[in-house]
């Protein structure tokens, strides 16, 4: 898995679902 393509995604994914849990 590429840094630059795998790592952006999985923060943007973790922080929609922290989001939502929050929420």
């Amino acid at each position: 898995c590429v840094i630059r393509g795998c790592v952006p995604k999985k923060i943007l994914v973790y922080g929609a679902s922290f989001r939502g849990e929050f929420e």
